[in-house]
């Protein structure tokens, strides 16, 4: 490929292989999240899955604050409101009790239930509030299902 061909792949196509290097970045960092948590779970006999949560988010808070200090991102701030508050709660939430489900699972079971929660949240959305997905959606649902 000639320079002046390259610099017009880097123009047209940088910014989509970027945005795949982070996605298969955060592919590859939950996979051995996952692998390393029951590897602690199991093989090391820890059984303090809240607490091993807890790590998890001083090490990603200590990860994000250092990429805050070199400039990676900006600190913003939103409105506190209940909203926000369930949110909060809810999302933070999720880890531990996926952590209690890994350490009394299997990897594939834990894994199997983990994909199976986005389909199952749009059912009850459309069941419970008459939200649709569209077709594109489905269909990608679908094959995960």
């Amino acid at each position: 490929m000639r320079p002046a061909q390259l610099s017009i792949w880097r123009v047209r196509y940088g910014a989509h292989a970027r945005f795949a290097g982070y996605l298969a970045f955060n592919f590859v960092a939950s996979i051995a999240v996952i692998f390393a948590s029951k590897l602690v779970m199991s093989g090391l006999q820890f059984e303090f899955s809240c607490l091993l949560t807890a790590m998890h988010y001083m090490a990603t808070t200590a990860g994000l604050e250092l990429l805050r200090l070199c400039g990676v991102y900006e600190h913003r701030t939103s409105p506190l409101t209940p909203q926000l508050l369930l949110l909060v709660l809810l999302v933070g939430s999720a880890p531990a009790v996926n952590n209690l489900s890994l350490r009394h699972n299997n990897l594939g079971f834990y894994q199997v239930n983990k994909l199976l929660v986005t389909p199952c949240i749009v059912a009850m959305e459309w069941g419970c509030f008459g939200i649709s997905v569209t077709r594109t959606r489905l269909a990608a649902l679908l094959a995960i299902a």
